[in-house]
């Protein structure tokens, strides 16, 4: 960037949204600074004039320009966004790999993407594959401060012992012995085939993390999740939820709505009442759209209700939570891998885990042989122009990869948000929500 020639001269930075909270207060928000600001309303022409501004009100002109309200005139935000983004996604100091053991599952619910094929299994050839890429990943990483393994699916507790305990193991053994940080061992599992014996085993390792999702309260749950065995398989879960909390383990309860469960979604937290305050610390509950579903406003106020119930009862919560420059997907960080059982490599465990959508293979010595190019996943995003220009663009980033390379085929609608000025301050809102919540059950 050249030298800057107008030092004293600020203009309103791009990523600032203001939007009025009373007939006295705004709320004013930067999404590159990420940073919350309420301020008593002004005329416009003053807010609009920064030296007019610096006069009249100079303390708040001087925060203003502290939190990147304001901005040197030849400040280029869109640089630093870029500059940012890649710093995140192309960090060579953590490495993480998500294991899918199997694509059979337990359960068959309607929504799930995924075609699952029974009695499949990681063979040992392609488990001494996983081996070796983790050595790889050790020796060729050079930088490597931390190293994570997740399980998918399919159901990954369906092979448990056979597949996923002699991996956790090998990751255990390989990061002792070569001083790395032991991250973390997350399993995304529908939590059904949990019990005493794999809770206790897994009890034994640092920092253990299940993903497990819910699909309403008890009825509306069991109509959805159906078991083979047709059993209750809410109170199945939430049990074996609360198995987990008891043993340390922190969990995050993925509730999955729709307009028609959303009446049934309070019941969990009564449920779950029983945990300790201590336990409920390991709990995060975490509100999610079933993505087929097109949910209207008023559906949005009625989750936002149930948001307000779980606060009531000190659960820790996200919802509509979107910070893709900060903490993008991890499929869009360079250094992650998600592993098939038959070896194959993709980057998103969102997908049909099929030949067409895979982007690479596991060879005979442990290295990703890539088929497509990581950078396009990377130079994709804010390549529309309306992304560019947009004021939550920091937090949004256009959406997740997977969406920004359908869309640049013509594939999805050029905005997740329908340009909609509603829903982007409806964002920034539920964000400062989620912000003070969570701060004060964190002390």
């Amino acid at each position: 960037m050249s030298p800057c020639l107008n030092l004293f001269i600020m203009k309103k930075s791009k990523y600032n949204s203001l939007i009025p909270l009373s007939s006295k207060i705004d709320l004013l928000y930067n999404a590159l600074s990420d940073t919350f600001l309420f301020v008593h309303k002004m005329d416009d022409k003053v807010w609009s004039n920064s030296k007019k501004l610096e006069i009249e009100h100079p303390s708040l002109f001087k925060k203003l320009c502290e939190n990147g309200f304001y901005v040197e005139d030849c400040f280029d935000e869109f640089e630093t966004l870029q500059r940012l983004n890649q710093a995140v996604v192309n960090n060579d100091r953590n490495y993480f790999i998500i294991i899918n053991p199997t694509l059979a599952c337990n359960y068959k619910c309607w929504y799930c993407y995924e075609n699952h094929i029974p009695h499949s299994k990681m063979s040992e050839e392609t488990l001494d594959r996983v081996y070796k890429h983790m050595v790889n990943v050790i020796k060729t990483h050079t930088k490597l401060q931390s190293f994570c393994i997740s399980f998918f699916g399919g159901e990954p507790l369906l092979h448990f012992k056979d597949i996923i305990l002699p991996i956790i193991h090998f990751y255990n053994r390989l990061c002792e012995e070569n001083d790395i940080s032991f991250t973390g061992i997350g399993f995304t599992s529908n939590g059904g085939l949990l019990n005493s014996e794999i809770v206790e085993t897994l009890a034994q390792y640092k920092n253990v993390q299940f993903q497990i999702t819910l699909d309403g309260g008890k009825n509306e749950h069991n109509r959805i999740r159906h078991s083979h065995k047709g059993e209750d398989t809410y109170t199945l879960i939430l049990r074996n939820v609360m198995l987990l909390l008891k043993n340390n383990m922190e969990v995050r309860l993925r509730i999955n709505y729709t307009s028609d469960c959303l009446n049934s979604l309070t019941q969990i937290a009564d449920d779950l009442n029983v945990l300790s305050d201590e336990e409920k610390t390991r709990l995060n509950v975490d509100f999610h759209q079933v993505w087929q579903e097109r949910i209207l406003s008023k559906d949005l106020d009625g989750v936002r209700d149930v948001v307000n119930y779980f606060d009531r009862k000190k659960f820790k919560m996200t919802f509509n939570d979107v910070n893709m420059l900060r903490n993008p997907c991890y499929g869009d960080k360079r250094n992650t891998a998600v592993i098939n059982y038959n070896g194959d490599i993709y980057k998103c465990t969102a997908n049909d885990f099929t030949k067409v959508n895979r982007e690479g293979y596991l060879d005979e010595k442990g290295n990703i042989v890539w088929l497509k190019s990581q950078d396009y996943r990377t130079n994709i995003r804010f390549k529309n122009g309306q992304c560019r220009s947009c004021r939550i663009a920091p937090l949004c980033g256009g959406g997740c990869s997977r969406h920004l390379i359908a869309r640049d085929a013509g594939q999805e609608e050029d905005c997740i948000f329908s340009s909609c000025e509603k829903r982007i301050n409806e964002l920034i809102l539920d964000r400062l929500d989620m912000f003070i919540r969570n701060r004060h059950k964190n002390g």
